[in-house]
């Protein structure tokens, strides 16, 4: 495990590493921070209003009351409901808190979980999960967030044995919103080995240094990433 404490894991900073070592490096270790931009706004906006309305019974603002068609049959379901659930895990995959830094090393968020009753009485054995998206697009749709929230959900409940998890856009029409999958617990060791591969090639660069963390040129290099040092940025700076 790497000796610093900020290096939790999380699908985000895992997917920045796969991506481009380079980028990682600069925004854990060098401090470099992506400037944000209207559209991660608007997407955090629409996070927050989608708790409120569920956990709280607030009305979504007119900005945002396109979301209630696609959040109130969610929450009109019988169930243990959950928002913006706050995930971690040990390195031993145990649950810890979400802040636990000394011990913490995987961290998730669900935007919405619902433990479904166990019509036989006793605890949960399925669970639904949604992700909120707010992009105009899921042409590109990465449903290995799915998969690794689900991972999550089955280390910390424990009698669970299905989770039915979908990226929910709320911006398009709903016959093309919904990209779903399905994840059993018996097939948790399959789930995680990807991942496990990952985060043993980050923590082998961590013991390496710098030099472990090549660049490598991609479509967000131009004017997504923050690192301005790397020649490829399109705001290079020596």
């Amino acid at each position: 495990m790497p000796e610093k404490k900020n290096h939790a894991w999380s699908y985000s900073s895992i997917n920045i590493f796969s991506q481009c070592p380079r980028r990682w490096y600069g925004e854990k270790i060098e401090g470099f921070r992506q400037e944000t931009s209207e559209q991660l706004e608007f997407g955090n906006k629409a996070h927050k209003e989608a708790e409120l309305f569920g956990k709280e019974g607030k009305s979504f603002s007119k900005d945002f009351e396109f979301m209630e068609p696609f959040v109130k049959p969610l929450i009109d379901q019988p169930g243990e409901k959950h928002f913006e659930l706050r995930l971690a895990l040990t390195n031993d995959l145990e649950p810890c808190s979400f802040f636990d830094n000394e011990n913490c090393w995987w961290r998730g968020i669900c935007d919405f979980v619902n433990l479904i009753p166990n019509e036989g009485g006793g605890p949960p054995k399925e669970a639904v999960l949604i992700d909120y998206k707010t992009g105009a697009s899921s042409k590109f749709a990465d449903k290995k967030q799915l998969e690794l929230l689900s991972l999550g959900l089955f280390n910390t409940f424990p009698s669970l044995q299905t989770v039915k998890a979908a990226l929910l856009f709320v911006m398009l029409p709903k016959s093309k919103s919904v990209i779903s999958g399905t994840y059993n617990r018996e097939d948790m060791e399959k789930y995680w080995k990807p991942w496990d591969k990952l985060v043993s090639d980050l923590q082998f660069a961590l013991v390496q240094g710098q030099v472990a963390f090549p660049r490598k040129k991609n479509a967000l290099c131009k004017s997504w990433c923050p690192v301005t040092t790397c020649s490829y940025n399109g705001n290079f700076s020596e």
